[in-house]
């Protein structure tokens, strides 16, 4: 598709989705565009739409992406993406062993990928495991979506990590993934910092020894947990 020029993201859902379908009224029939269609020729036309739904979606992004700094990301929609996933790590211990590289700092750029899912940077303050550089740059699976009508943002929040945007402080246990790429530990590697005190994934079996603690006592909880033997 086209690049598009935008200062909103009205302008990106209006120039790659088009105007937003009319609402339904209520006592109006709805009339089934698919009625008489042949099963083979319903299920080809559905996956011909799913294919020009990624065509569109990677064009908004695209499109987003110079405009997303004017967008505040902490206040628009979130809604959890439907997926499986298994329990975290059992205990602190098992998760700071498990991971490659643990870091502290603050996310300083966002850069949404067209087919799904987040390249975010941190601004390392510390690495408490392994050895980082001055910044790190991991994947979440969290992404930016279109509004039903196309014309706003929101969030679609893998429920296993909450999606950190630019400003958000962490403390972060990463894992290299098999696209080469960091991720955060599954479940029991995010934990985000909000007013200075830790905050964990509700999915953490063990969020209730940390949840509340400062970043400082956290920092020391993980350091004590690396210093133990196994």
């Amino acid at each position: 598709m086209p690049s598009v020029q935008a200062r909103t993201p009205e302008d990106c859902g209006l120039n790659i989705f088009g105007p937003p379908a009319p609402t339904p009224v209520k006592g109006v029939p709805f009339s089934d565009p698919d009625a008489g269609l042949p099963d083979a020729e319903r299920m080809a036309k559905y996956e011909r739409a799913e294919k020009e739904g990624e065509v569109r979606y990677a064009a908004w992004v695209e499109c987003l992406k110079s405009i997303l700094n004017t967008v505040d990301l902490r206040s628009v929609p979130r809604y959890a993406i439907n997926i499986d996933f298994g329990p975290g790590r059992p205990s602190m211990a098992d998760a700071v062993a498990k991971a490659e590289l643990i870091i502290s700092g603050t996310i300083v750029n966002f850069d949404p990928s067209p087919h799904g899912g987040t390249f975010t940077t941190v601004a390392v303050d510390e690495a408490l495991k392994g050895s980082a550089a001055s910044s790190i740059t991991f994947f979440q699976g969290s992404r930016v979506s279109p509004t039903d009508d196309g014309l706003g943002v929101t969030v679609s929040e893998a429920p296993n990590e909450g999606l950190l945007v630019p400003g958000d402080r962490a403390i972060l246990l990463l894992q290299r993934g098999s696209d080469g790429n960091y991720h955060i530990e599954h479940v029991t590697g995010w934990f985000q910092i909000v007013d200075g005190l830790v905050k964990a994934n509700y999915f953490n079996d063990w969020r209730a020894s940390v949840v509340g603690k400062t970043e400082a006592e956290f920092v020391d909880m993980i350091k004590a947990a690396l210093q133990a033997p196994r």
